[in-house]
């Protein structure tokens, strides 16, 4: 999922605003044709047409940027930039937009893993909801320990990876 640039915080509605819908493809990116393998621009379209009963969503925490350099357009190191804005969600009805009939699903969470560290390496933790507990029953699991989690608000931060959410019937 599209994280937004620079922000401290987005949600993730925006989120997937920004992953989904038409994008016109850049120079350089230009589709070819089958039949005469000419380069012609082209939109393309991402969308869900029909909702999962369970959907993942991966925040994409890491960008990677290769530079030119001037000199004989040779490339520089790629830069690896850590998105740590803070993405927020309805934990009990986060509404997925689709193409088609039904227009949306609503969906609650139900686990969410987080990540701490760079992206040479890290450290993981999660939170999961019990199954059956409606608003409240989260634990946080670290390594070998899960205690209690007091607030939905507290499974919501800069280190959230993966989102684990359930189709509501």
């Amino acid at each position: 999922m599209t994280l937004l640039g620079g922000a401290a915080q987005c949600r993730l509605s925006d989120c997937v605003a920004a992953t989904l819908g038409d994008k016109v493809l850049d120079i350089g990116e230009e589709w070819r044709c089958s039949g005469c393998n000419k380069a012609v621009q082209a939109t393309l379209s991402t969308c869900i047409v029909a909702p999962p009963a369970v959907l993942f969503v991966h925040l994409s925490r890491f960008e990677q940027r290769v530079q030119v350099h001037q000199q004989v357009g040779a490339a520089a190191p790629p830069q690896v930039q850590r998105h740590s804005a803070v993405v927020t969600w309805d934990v009990n009805g986060f509404t997925l937009p689709l193409q088609g009939t039904p227009k949306a699903a609503q969906y609650s969470t139900t686990a969410v893993s987080n990540h701490h560290g760079g992206l040479g390496g890290g450290h993981y933790t999660a939170a999961v909801r019990a199954p059956g507990s409606a608003g409240s029953g989260w634990a946080a699991a670290n390594d070998s320990s899960v205690q209690p989690l007091n607030t939905d608000a507290s499974l919501q931060s800069a280190a959230n990876y993966l989102l684990c959410m359930e189709k509501q019937q």
